[in-house]
């Protein structure tokens, strides 16, 4: 079983309405709000397919939270480490 994390050397501020994103030491700083913020909450911690059945539309959260991904802020887990 799989689900994503934060990616090591990644930092994270949850400000309520938005979430900054950062990795770290350089950056750069990506500021997440309206649906990206809801998208990311499913994401961290979830099973990829598990993260889009939060939110009303599967198929675009699913493509989101795979861009999260491959740019590198989160990554995907063995969901028993």
């Amino acid at each position: 079983m799989r689900r994503y994390r934060i990616a090591r050397d990644v930092g994270v501020l949850d400000a309520g309405e938005r979430v900054y994103v950062a990795g770290l030491p350089e950056g750069p700083v990506v500021i997440l709000d309206g649906p990206a913020v809801t998208a990311w909450r499913a994401a961290v911690g979830s099973q990829p397919a598990d993260a889009a059945a939060v939110v009303a539309d599967a198929a675009e959260i699913q493509r989101y939270t795979a861009a999260l991904a491959e740019a590198g802020f989160i990554v995907e887990e063995d969901a028993r480490a």
